[in-house]
């Protein structure tokens, strides 16, 4: 949960308040400052693995299929997309689903 709502910080203030499923997947996976000169970073791995799995070229294009068939569905389902909160929440959940969970990185910046 803690990582859900950290999630949901920084797509809120990334700025697609308006914005569409796609625009919000970007934004969850945006890099950003964060607090006392450090870089967060998150990007998608497979649920059972750990945060040092690297993807096969393979799993690379798993991964982007099962992400665009999650906005795409989305979109059709919520073709009046929610606000940003509930689209990443969407996201999150559908590629869960999928087999897939969101890692974050802060790296410290000297």
């Amino acid at each position: 949960m803690k990582i859900r709502l950290s999630i949901l910080a920084m797509v809120f203030l990334s700025g697609c308040s308006t914005g569409t499923y796609e625009s919000t997947s970007e934004a969850i996976l945006g890099s950003e400052l964060g607090q006392s000169s450090s870089l967060l970073l998150q990007w998608w791995i497979p649920s059972d693995k750990s945060y040092e799995y690297r993807l096969s070229d393979h799993e690379k294009n798993v991964r982007d299929k099962n992400l665009e068939n999650c906005i795409e569905s989305l979109g059709k389902e919520y073709p009046k997309p929610p606000n940003t909160e509930i689209r990443a929440i969407q996201i999150l959940e559908c590629m869960r689903k999928k087999g897939w969970k969101l890692f974050r990185e802060e790296i410290e910046i000297s």
